[in-house]
Parts: C-alpha cells; sequence; structure tokens
C-alpha cells in the first residue's frame, strides 16, 4: 500500500492497527525474507523497511477491495504530510503517487466524493514533484507537468502556471512547437485573469521559444512587451528574466555594447532579489559580449557562471554555460578546446535529459569537427541530427548547421547537392538577420556559388557580406575573411578584399589568423608576393598551432602559388614541399576540388 518502501507510521495511519502488534508482525515477515530493515531512514524517527521481491508486495496489494485502497492511500499521504512538515517537497513524488492512484481508483469506481477530494492535492503535489525533478531530470519533470496539466481544467486559475511549467519542460525537451502552445494558451489565461506578471513572464518564455525556432523579430516584439507590462509591477524575477532575456536577443544581433546595458539591469535586479540562476545566465552572456567588443577578459565571465551553475545545481543554466564556454575557447584556443567544454555541456544533457541544449551543442560540436578536419565525422553528426529533428534546418543553430554540410560537399565536389542546400538555408537565414547566422551563411553561399562557376553571384554575396557586417562587433567580419578573399583573389577585385578587411581587427587569436590569412591573399592578388608568401607562411604555422586543419593546408597552397610565381633558383622544389604538404591535408578531408587545384599547380612547378 505505501509502496516499496514503507514505515511503522504510514502502517498505522492506513489501518487503524495495534502499534506493539505492527511492530511484531513486520519483525516477523523480516524474519521470513518477506520485507528487510534499512539501515537509515528517510523519515526521521521511523524505522524503514522494504520489500524484498515487488512481487509480494503486488500480490499483497491485489488482496485489497478498491474501496479499501482509496482510503489507504488517502491515509498514507496524510500521514506524509504531516511528518514531512516544511520538507514536504522532498517527498512531493510520493505524495503525488498516493494521491494519483486514490484519484484513478476512485474514477474507476464512480466514488464521486473520493474523486473530488483527491484531485486538487494530486495536481498540487504533482506540480511540486514536477519542480524538484526539473533539474534533475527534465523527462520525469515533463511527466509530472503533463500528468498535472490534465487534472487542471480549462478556466482553473491555476491552469495558466502550470501550462508555463509544462512548457518550460516541453522546450528542455526539445518540443517547441507545443512549448509555444503551451506558452500561448498561459499568456490568454494570465491576461484574462489580470495577471501582469504571470503574462510578462510568460511573454519572456515565448520569446525564447521563438528565437530558438528562429523567429527573431517575434521574439524581440515579445520580449519588448513584456518588459513593458513587467516595468509597471513591483520588481522581482519576471523583470530580471525579461531584461535578460533581452540582453540576449540584442547580443545575438551584433549589438553587444547594448546587450552589455541590458545585462546590467539583468544582474542588479538579480542580486538585489537573490535570484542566482538569473545571475549565472547573465554572466554567460556577458561574458561573449565582452568578447565581441574586444575584452577577452569575458571569458572570467563565462568561467564563473559554468562554475556557479553546479554549485547551485542547475541544469539548463549549468549547459548552456559549458556551450558558451566553448564557443570562447574556440575563438582564443582553438577548436579542441572548443570541443572539451561543449563535450562536458553534452554528458551534463545526456544525465539530465535537456534535448533542446543538446541541439545546440551538438550543432557546436559540428564546427569544431569541422575546424579540426575530421569531416566525415562532421557530416555523420550534421545527417543524424538533421533526420532526428526534422524542424531543425529551420531553428535559429539549423541554419547554420546545413551550411556547414554544404560547405563540405562543395569542397568534395558535390556541388549540386551543395546549391540544393544553399538554396535552402540561405533565405532562411536572411529571414532570421541576426549576424551570428548572417555572417556565417553568405559567405558559404558564396563559396558555393562560386564552386558552381556563378563568380559574379559569388561577389554579389560577398557585397552583401560586407554590407551586413560593416556596424556590427569586428569578429563577424573577421571570421569569415580568409574564404571570402579567396573569392576576391579569383575574381581580382583587391578593393573588395580591402573593404572587409576594415574594421576587421578582432582580438581573439582566431581572428589574427583570419587577419593574417586575408593578408596573404590580398598581397598575393595585388602581385606583392614575396610578401604575400612571408604572410601565407605565418598563417600556415599559425592555423597548424591552432588546429584549424582546412585553413592551414589553404595557407599552404597560397605559398606554393607564390613560390612558383616567383620562379627563383630552387624555388620549384621548395613550392613541392608546400604543395605536397597541402595536397596531403586535402586529401585527408576528402576535399577533391582542392587536391584538384593542388595537382595543377604542382604540375606548373615540373615545367
Amino acid at each position: 500500500m505505501v509502496g516499496t518502501v514503507f514505515w511503522p507510521g504510514a502502517l498505522l495511519a492506513a489501518g487503524g492497527r495495534d502499534p506493539r502488534r505492527t511492530r511484531a508482525e513486520l519483525e516477523e515477515l523480516a524474519r521470513r525474507a518477506f520485507i528487510r530493515a534499512a539501515r537509515g531512514s528517510s523519515v526521521a524517527g521511523e524505522d524503514e523497511y522494504a520489500f524484498w521481491h515487488s512481487l509480494t508486495r503486488e500480490v499483497a496489494y491485489a488482496q485489497l477491495p478498491r474501496a479499501a485502497r482509496i482510503a489507504r492511500h488517502r491515509a498514507v499521504a496524510a500521514w506524509i504530510e504531516r511528518v514531512a512538515g516544511d520538507r514536504v517537497t522532498d517527498h512531493a513524488e510520493l505524495l503525488a503517487h498516493h494521491y494519483l492512484t486514490a484519484l484513478e481508483l476512485a474514477s474507476a469506481t464512480r466514488a464521486a466524493e473520493d474523486a473530488a477530494a483527491v484531485r486538487d492535492p494530486a495536481r498540487r503535489f504533482l506540480v511540486l514533484a514536477g519542480d524538484r525533478a526539473m533539474t534533475l531530470d527534465v523527462a520525469r519533470a515533463d511527466t509530472h507537468y503533463q500528468r498535472a496539466l490534465g487534472l487542471v481544467p480549462a478556466g482553473d486559475p491555476d491552469r495558466a502556471r502550470v501550462l508555463e511549467k509544462a512548457a518550460e519542460a516541453a522546450q528542455q525537451a526539445g518540443r517547441a512547437v507545443q512549448a509555444e502552445r503551451l506558452l500561448d494558451e498561459a499568456i490568454e489565461g494570465f491576461q484574462a485573469r489580470g495577471d501582469h506578471l504571470g503574462a510578462g513572464d510568460a511573454m519572456a518564455r515565448q520569446a525564447r521559444v521563438r528565437w530558438y525556432r528562429g523567429e527573431t523579430a517575434q521574439a524581440r516584439r515579445l520580449v519588448a512587451d513584456a518588459i513593458a507590462l513587467l516595468e509597471r509591477e513591483p520588481a522581482g524575477p519576471e523583470l530580471a528574466d525579461a531584461y535578460l532575456e533581452m540582453g540576449k536577443e540584442v547580443w545575438t544581433s551584433g549589438r553587444p555594447e547594448e546587450a552589455l546595458g541590458w545585462l546590467r539591469r539583468a544582474m542588479s535586479l538579480a542580486e538585489r532579489i537573490g535570484a542566482d540562476d538569473i545571475r549565472q545566465r547573465a554572466l554567460q552572456i556577458r561574458g561573449c559580449a565582452r568578447g565581441e567588443i574586444g575584452d577577452l577578459g569575458g571569458l572570467e565571465d563565462v568561467r564563473e557562471s559554468v562554475e556557479l551553475g553546479l554549485r547551485l545545481g542547475l541544469g539548463r543554466g549549468t549547459a548552456l554555460a559549458y556551450g558558451n564556454l566553448g564557443a570562447e575557447l574556440f575563438e582564443l584556443e582553438g577548436p579542441a578546446a572548443g570541443m572539451r567544454a561543449m563535450e562536458a555541456g553534452l554528458e551534463l544533457c545526456r544525465r539530465r535529459g535537456i534535448t533542446e541544449v543538446a541541439h545546440w551543442l551538438s550543432v557546436s560540436e559540428v564546427e569544431c569537427l569541422f575546424d579540426l578536419g575530421r569531416w566525415d565525422e562532421a557530416l555523420e553528426l550534421a545527417d543524424q541530427l538533421l533526420a532526428r529533428h526534422r524542424d531543425l534546418d529551420q531553428a535559429y543553430e539549423g541554419v547554420s548547421l546545413t551550411a556547414r554540410k554544404a560547405h563540405i560537399l562543395a569542397c568534395r565536389g558535390a556541388v549540386a547537392e551543395a546549391v540544393a542546400l544553399k538554396d535552402r538555408f540561405l533565405p532562411r537565414g536572411r529571414d532570421i538577420g541576426d549576424l551570428q547566422v548572417t555572417s556565417n551563411v553568405l559567405p558559404i553561399a558564396a563559396f558555393i556559388e562560386q564552386a558552381g562557376g556563378a563568380l559574379d553571384a559569388a561577389l554579389a554575396l560577398v557585397e552583401e557580406l560586407e554590407r551586413a557586417t560593416r556596424d556590427g562587433p569586428a569578429c563577424f567580419r573577421a571570421d569569415p575573411l580568409p574564404l571570402v578573399a579567396r573569392i576576391c583573389r579569383a575574381a581580382d577585385r583587391p578593393e573588395l578584399a580591402e573593404r572587409l578587411l576594415a574594421g576587421a581587427d578582432a582580438p581573439a587569436a582566431r581572428y589574427r589568423h583570419c587577419l593574417a590569412t586575408a593578408h596573404a591573399v590580398l598581397a598575393e592578388t595585388k602581385g606583392d608576393l614575396e610578401v604575400a608568401l612571408g604572410r601565407y607562411r605565418a598563417a600556415a604555422e599559425g592555423w597548424r598551432e591552432f588546429g584549424v586543419v582546412l585553413e592551414q593546408g589553404q595557407a599552404l597552397l597560397g605559398a606554393g602559388r607564390c613560390i612558383t610565381r616567383l620562379g627563383d633558383a630552387g624555388s620549384g622544389a621548395t613550392a613541392r614541399q608546400a604543395l605536397g604538404r597541402a595536397k596531403r591535408i586535402f586529401e585527408g578531408l576528402g576535399a577533391t576540388t582542392l587536391v584538384a587545384e593542388t595537382d595543377r599547380q604542382l604540375a606548373q612547378t615540373a615545367t
């Protein structure tokens, strides 16, 4: 009746038994190996027992009439509530089980009075059980909230709050469409009751869901409306969370300095009200925004966010912090360091069932695998993600994932397939509009156009990139420079490369290597071959140490071209050495188009 684990007090409460006789019977059952005494007890002042075999419990339970089961489940639940006192939340799942079982039995036997008596406590403890599970096991929390939602009819004043909690679990479980639907209903419910705090909070959460799905313009309108609503109410965690969400929205759109202002508001309010979870999330975004304005000390903010998240036992917030740490290390120390942080975040997501953040971390892993030269793994992971989540290519990170897959395919000669993917990811990337996306998809789309022989179309996309990044952070201008500078060289457009180089002086190591490569390509385009050769050699060594395989090969290929054109005595052997190293890299990548280009250069050294 009580469960696989039980206590004498619960038996006494359920059956009105004699205490002395009950203890004697328990001792006899233990002696006969039906039950066993636990070394400790989860209930203070009570011995704890467990069945040796679940079948023993099931047989005993089956002998009770349904009416008796209802009464005893209610009595045991009342006893647990009484002895738990202030720690009732620790026993919420067990209490939910007893009240829910009593409700199911009462419904089956049409015991309307019993059903009415246990419906509210069943719903209440299901919600508490969901709250307790949320940071540890999203799937379990999701189940509790969904069951609670089934006990709260339309029009019930508590339904909106349960909808909001169920939406959070659905989002973290990777069901963004359902989360959006639940939040729409929650917002409507809060507004109907005149609950501005609830409505504003749900609107900020809805903004997160819309952003994740790539609906950035709608997300920003939602969070702006939420702030306007919440600022008319007493300041609390709802407003701090909305400030944080606006900071994130502004940051991802390429306005880090403006984002820092919103994040200061969020952190100040969070510290004043003791909302450490909001401060933890704000720290990681502040660190990333600081990095985008050239303040490399932002990395310490992100590290502090990871440590704080672990100390607080947070699930989603800590997983996000690992992802942002990985993104910062990707820029500062290289793809191997970035991937280690991503993997730590993924392990946390696997343990706690946080599917939503795992999607993003896995997409980031594809980027790391690409730079590390592990292209077969990158393609396999990309295909797994896109097959598992059919709407992912329309979501924020899925656009970049599809673009990177197309990039690899184009390098490997599958240009027609790459063009088909480009026709999907490019319009969606433009719709999203954030520099995090456009600075990635525009140069890859340009490369694919070049690979297909449409150099004018490629140049048009490079021009679009130059305009889009002109007023943004330097990192978004610096990162695509090697790719687009090579397109400018192919089109003999050095002035376009020079325009792109303006305002691209970002301090992180990755961007310094990007600038070195772009300057080498520009010098080669202008015919300054000695200068270009020195810069290519430096870039090749820099990329080798940083761990970006493709760019090391491209720099070696550039050096080989320059040596061949210089035509100095003995330069043929030196050119073949550089080109041979480049070819081995490209062969390892399976980059057939680059292997063919290198072979053409090698043929020139033999003449």
